[in-house]
């Protein structure tokens, strides 16, 4: 992915729980998931869940019911906030700086 992907806190709750069933899930399966963590309504769950599907995170397929399944991998995810990380601390640089001898390249690994 060419630029950062950007989801809010809320958002990654959802893509964390759908990353971790490995399948195809309805909103109650993720509402039921989330609520160790968040006792969201379920008007709150499923605008999360719109909001992912509209930044083409999450797939939506109808059967008996809506199935959700996330169309980014988790390190897809990861690789994209880190070089935006690394882009916003060191401007832009691919290579940081290690006592001053050692080039710790992170787009030579993550091409």
């Amino acid at each position: 992915m060419s630029t950062a992907l950007k989801i809010t806190d809320a958002e990654l709750e959802v893509m964390r729980i759908l990353w971790s069933q490995g399948k195809p899930m309805t909103s109650v399966e993720i509402r039921d998931l989330l609520q160790d963590k968040a006792k969201w309504e379920k008007s709150t769950v499923l605008t999360l869940i719109r909001r992912l599907v509209e930044k083409r995170m999450v797939s939506c397929r109808k059967l008996e019911h809506l199935q959700y399944a996330p169309l980014v991998s988790k390190k897809e995810y990861q690789d994209s906030r880190t070089r935006k990380l690394i882009d916003t601390l060191y401007d832009g640089s691919s290579c940081l700086q290690v006592s001053g001898h050692v080039c710790i390249s992170f787009m030579c690994t993550h091409p």
